[in-house]
């Protein structure tokens, strides 16, 4: 038998363990390592991300809804990222704009320059607080996985790892579960 890991082929008789959530999808899966409360399987080639297989009654299969979901999810985490950019960027001019101000300078802008700036730099804030609300917000009790992207307090948070979410693990004072986005 031959095992493939990261463009390595690995020979011998190892098998696959595969961990799930509780709805059978595969969190994690490890090649000659035993899983805590994982399952052995034999060798499964992953053509798409993980966590887009069910396994269930032995069985490893595509689930082609949550592969969907899980490329919208990435499609609108990149489009907030860009939006982001675009405010990192707007936020310089502006920055710029002031300490010329401060010290008497000559602008690089034009006043309707400027004035298209903090349009485009206000417009890029409303379309991320309209996608916040694309997200179920954050709650406790929840099983959160690595990457999925949660609101809370009017912000958007990126989970860093697989965890159920708890009272004393809010976003904002848990650095090791959550990154913030916005």
């Amino acid at each position: 038998m031959q095992l493939q890991f990261d463009g390595l082929r690995l020979e011998g008789g190892l098998n696959m363990w595969v961990a799930v959530d509780k709805n059978n999808f595969i969190t994690i899966a490890s090649w000659g390592g035993i899983l805590e409360d994982g399952f052995e399987v034999k060798d499964f080639d992953f053509d798409y991300d993980i966590q887009a297989y069910k396994y269930v009654d032995g069985v490893i299969s595509l689930d082609v809804e949550r592969l969907q979901q899980l490329q919208e999810e990435q499609l609108a985490l990149k489009e907030i990222q860009e939006l982001q950019a675009h405010l990192a960027n707007t936020a310089s001019i502006v920055l710029q704009r002031f300490e010329e101000n401060e010290l008497g300078l000559e602008h690089q802008n034009s006043d309707e320059e400027f004035g298209e700036i903090l349009r485009e730099r206000q417009e890029a804030r409303v379309e991320i607080r309209r996608r916040i609300n694309l997200y179920p917000s954050w709650m406790p009790e929840v099983d959160y996985k690595l990457g999925d992207v949660i609101p809370y307090s009017n912000e958007l948070y990126q989970v860093l790892q697989n965890h159920t979410s708890a009272d004393h693990w809010r976003p904002p004072q848990a650095y090791s579960l959550y990154r913030r986005i916005t």
